[in-house]
């Protein structure tokens, strides 16, 4: 078949990429109805703290070691999210739960806070939700997405070889009683449009097409 027989029958990117996320949506709902210990956990108390190394982390000990001490220095609530809880403290103090999975376009806007290693993904995840950033990077795109965090003054990034419980206390204190950065993370999220962008992008893509 010739490529451009291949090309008339091909479905426009765009419409692959909803498919793709119609999916999704679907693995969503399914997997939601599994995790009714998350709605309960953001039930019981006040906003917490999101703390996450990344889904494919799987050696951040001393990562959640500081994070949980920061915690209990700030009595501040928090969900630990990881897929290797082998890692975890085995002793966590109140207002202080473990979650292998947390559905963060339903968590994140009802969270006051997100620590995390700057994972794009994630990233984009924090600024839809409106919320102040503390980025723990420590490889490949992660340094960079930090330092665009705090140039666009939606929160503060730490190198995870220097983060400690202290340091990262102190930065969170600053970043929930910073009015002007919470404005400006919720000034943010109304500019976000993921279908604007889907489409955009989709259309740039087709136009590389020969």
């Amino acid at each position: 078949m010739k490529s451009t027989e291949l090309a008339r029958r091909r479905a426009p990117l765009s419409e692959s990429i909803e498919e793709l996320q119609r999916l999704a949506l679907e693995d969503h709902h399914l997997r939601l109805a599994s995790v009714g210990d998350v709605q309960e956990f953001l039930r019981a108390g006040p906003p917490p703290i999101v703390v996450t190394p990344g889904s494919a982390a799987a050696h951040s000990e001393r990562f959640f070691a500081e994070s949980v001490a920061a915690l209990r220095s700030l009595s501040a609530r928090g969900m630990l999210v990881t897929n290797f809880p082998e890692q975890l403290p085995r002793h966590l103090p109140a207002g202080v739960q473990a979650f292998g999975y947390v559905p963060f376009s339903d968590t994140l806007p009802r969270s006051a806070a997100l620590v995390y290693h700057g994972g794009i993904g994630t990233l984009a995840q924090g600024i839809k939700a409106g919320i102040p950033h503390l980025a723990v990077p420590n490889a490949h795109d992660q340094f960079d997405n930090g330092w665009r965090i705090e140039q666009l003054g939606l929160g503060r990034s730490i190198a995870q070889q220097r983060y400690r419980a202290a340091g990262a206390a102190a930065a969170l204190a600053a970043l929930l009683d910073d009015a002007a950065l919470r404005q400006r993370c919720r000034a943010y999220a109304a500019r976000m449009d993921a279908d604007a962008a889907l489409h955009r992008a989709c259309e740039l893509i087709e136009a590389l097409a020969p």
